[in-house]
């Protein structure tokens, strides 16, 4: 009987016969080593497929109460789900009060949705009941928020504002909703990372800087600035002792820096025209990031002392890297076009697989990640569209 999908294939254990040694020129004889290659098989097509379907709490995600509850959040969404050209993705309208969408997470079954506005605005969809798309109040002067992180049961939000500000809400209790406001001189909060007993929070200053928030109690202990020309903090990576900041400069750069000490312990230096990286994924063994220059540049680094392994450029089309995602096993960049396009990169070569060009109305994106639904990336615009679904053919689509 088959395990998946309550769990992934686990062979019993087996041997050839004694005296028995493989020959591979023997074609019409059947040996152990033959057995586990197709066993190895089925358990790397089955942990892929983990990747992309995600399990809930209570088992796997393939239920009839979770595919009704797919179904209810496109119908809360809109009425006319648009089935976009031949590939396995909709298009769905987000109720019109939540424009400007910025930045997309996830917490177990429930996805939030932040808007830039002013006053910032959260929204949020709970695929455990049936209560539709609902909003969630942020303290007065949360304005321009610019980045949401789920850390450790709570939600932070940080505000582009002067100085800038941290919202924190308890993703238990929606009602428990706490503020900081970092000391002045600390502005524009554009990213996050968490370890321990710290949150670390990117400013968008110039120089750039990485503020240590005490998640204890929720106070601010210190910043580390950047040397002049090494400005905004605009996304932040953690790997066990070390913080990878990657600085929206030109040329670009990514320092490590060490937690214990918040003292720089190695860097990478963009060559010249590597302009404005702007976004930055990594698999744990790599660190991809994407430039908003007109080349369209992704580099990947080593994360061990980030020399440069390869890079990936766009040519002659001009196509600024917006944001990159990492699904499990390559990486997609979201290029800001006319009409937004979503390539999917290799990434042990760093070579394109194939793209897609978004459908109307997509011009520029913020907002995006990987979740139950495959690809989840909204449009910004006073108009929001949800675009969601797995792309199945993107890799022979034309580059």
């Amino acid at each position: 009987m088959s395990e998946y999908p309550e769990s992934v294939f686990s062979p019993r254990a087996k041997a050839n016969r004694d005296g028995v040694v493989y020959d591979a020129s023997k074609e019409r004889v059947i040996y152990v080593e033959d057995m586990q290659a197709i066993e190895n098989e089925i358990i790397s097509i089955e942990q892929d497929l983990e990747k992309f379907f995600i399990h809930s709490d209570s088992g796997p995600w393939i239920t009839d109460d979770y595919i009704e509850s797919i179904q209810l959040f496109k119908g809360k969404c809109s009425r006319d789900i648009k089935q976009y050209e031949n590939f396995e993705v909709d298009l769905l309208d987000l109720p019109v009060e939540a424009s400007d969408i910025v930045d997309i997470a996830s917490y177990n079954a429930i996805y939030f949705f932040l808007s830039d506005a002013t006053p910032s605005r959260l929204f949020y969809f709970d695929f455990t009941n049936d209560e539709g798309f609902l909003e969630i109040d942020l303290p007065a002067g949360s304005n321009t928020g610019s980045s949401l992180f789920v850390y450790e049961g709570d939600l932070y939000i940080s505000c582009f504002s002067y100085p800038a500000r941290v919202v924190k809400v308890d993703l238990g209790n929606y009602e428990n909703v706490n503020y900081l406001d970092l000391p002045a001189g600390n502005n524009y909060a554009t990213s996050f990372a968490a370890s321990g007993d710290y949150l670390y929070v990117g400013l968008s200053t110039s120089p750039g800087g990485v503020a240590r928030v005490k998640l204890i109690d929720f106070t601010y202990l210190d910043t580390t600035s950047f040397a002049s020309g090494e400005n905004i903090a605009i996304s932040l990576f953690l790997l066990y002792n070390t913080l990878f900041v990657t600085l929206y400069s030109s040329p670009g750069y990514v320092v490590a820096l060490d937690l214990d000490t918040m003292l720089e312990v190695y860097r990478w230096s963009a060559p010249t025209g590597f302009n404005l990286p702007i976004t930055s994924v990594s698999d744990g063994s790599y660190l991809y990031v994407g430039f908003a220059c007109a080349e369209g540049y992704i580099v990947k680094l080593k994360l061990t002392d980030l020399t440069q392994v390869a890079a990936y450029s766009s040519g002659n089309t001009p196509e600024p890297v917006s944001r990159l995602l990492w699904d499990g096993v390559d990486v997609y960049a979201i290029h800001s076009t006319s009409g937004v396009l979503l390539r999917k990169i290799k990434t042990e070569t760093m070579i394109a697989l194939g793209s897609l060009l978004l459908p109307v109305g997509f011009d520029y994106t913020r907002a995006a990640m990987f979740g139950h639904f495959g690809l989840m990336i909204t449009n910004y615009g006073s108009s929001t569209s949800l675009l969601t679904g797995y792309l199945g053919d993107i890799d022979t689509a034309i580059i």
